[in-house]
């Protein structure tokens, strides 16, 4: 079972001094999550607002039609507690936090693009969250539009794992399909140059 990597600092030039969990890194090119072969996590970090979840992803159109997961850092099934950062069934880019109640929007904060990320190319995704309304969505460097749903409480941890690419807390969602590099987590809300900053340099 792999555990995170703690580092003491985040990446030279985007904020020094602020807490950042490399989840996954691929050493080379040969050694990116390929389909359904899952990183299962031990450990997840006990996050509080603000924070952010970068990842470099890659999916193909014909992974479209299922919400597809990049990480969930509690994964029980039935429950909506941590953070959930997924594709929905059409390509848009989703970011939600939970208070540990059952599964439904009156137990999670969301946002979701308005617009899919490109199929079948690598794409630079990031999302900031620092409060329920106040959210930001980054495809390559850049702030997307996007919309807001759920009515949930404050961000609430569980013992469930961590998982990279996979999401087994309803049935509707499923592993990724494609790649993924690069998987991060930030105890901070990245501005906007940060961000670009980040995209420029990985």
């Amino acid at each position: 079972m792999a555990m995170l990597r703690h580092h003491a600092r985040a990446d030279a030039s985007v904020r020094a001094h602020v807490p950042v969990w490399l989840l996954y890194s691929a050493r080379t090119r040969d050694d990116l999550i390929y389909g359904e072969e899952l990183e299962r996590l031990a450990g997840p970090p006990t996050l509080a607002l603000p924070f952010s979840v970068a990842a470099w992803v890659y999916q193909p159109a014909a992974a479209r039609g299922e919400f597809r997961s990049i990480l969930a850092t509690d994964d029980q099934p039935g429950a909506y507690a941590g953070l959930f950062f997924q594709t929905m069934a059409t390509g848009q880019l989703s970011m939600s936090y939970a208070d540990g109640g059952t599964v439904g929007a009156d137990h999670r904060r969301t946002l979701d693009s308005n617009a899919p990320i490109a199929a079948d190319a690598w794409v630079h995704v990031v999302a900031t969250v620092r409060g329920p309304t106040d959210m930001t969505l980054y495809i390559d460097g850049a702030p997307v539009p996007a919309t807001y749903s759920g009515t949930g409480g404050p961000l609430v941890h569980s013992a469930a794992p961590a998982r990279i690419g996979a999401f087994s807390i309803v049935p509707a969602n499923r592993p990724w399909l494609g790649q993924l590099d690069e998987v991060r987590i930030y105890a901070c809300s990245l501005d906007a140059a940060e961000v670009a900053t980040l995209f420029a340099q990985l």
